[in-house]
């Protein structure tokens, strides 16, 4: 089935939510306990999404399929003006779409955002070191390791590193 990917709405908050919900659930991708998840004010977190789709200097994405939101993107800046060069990125795709090239169309999108923004020079993200898969699709679109807080989270009895990775956009080669 075909999928598009188009810029998200704010009508797409309960989809980003609930994608977001489903990853918390499984304790293995995010650094918050779905616990505290399900502490945070929903709607702070709705006006957060709201500030990143209204930034001209930041972009979100949407895959649907079907006109259902399967995954989303978002390179948003900071406030700070010292890091104004740069955008981090947030990612998250359903269980039932993963290992499907959805993500990498996802982040092809927004490294071709970059690379067309003059105001970027840098894409950032961090992702902990067990999510093997996600590291192996931020390499082959030619994100390298910038930095690691080695056993920066507790996981239970094990300990995770945080892995930051970077892609200067005016270098990018995309398998």
């Amino acid at each position: 089935m075909p999928i598009t990917i188009r810029t998200a709405e704010i009508n797409d908050f309960d989809s980003i939510y609930k994608i977001d919900d489903e990853i918390y659930k499984s304790e293995l991708y995010f650094i918050s306990t779905l616990k505290e998840w399900h502490a945070e004010d929903k709607n702070k977190y709705k006006e957060n999404l709201l500030t990143k789709i209204c930034d001209p200097q930041s972009q979100f994405l949407v895959a649907t399929m079907n006109n259902e939101v399967i995954g989303y993107i978002v390179a948003y800046r900071s406030n700070r003006m010292r890091t104004q060069h740069n955008r981090s990125i947030t990612m998250g795709l359903a269980s039932h779409s993963r290992g499907k090239g959805i993500g990498k169309q996802l982040l092809r999108e927004i490294i071709s955002w970059a690379i067309n923004n003059d105001s970027v020079e840098n894409l950032c993200l961090g992702v902990l070191s067990t999510n093997i898969k996600a590291i192996k699709l931020y390499k082959s679109c030619g994100f390298t390791e910038e930095g690691r807080f080695v056993n920066e989270y507790k996981f239970g009895e094990h300990y995770v590193d945080d892995i930051y990775m970077k892609l200067n956009v005016k270098s990018v080669v995309c398998e």
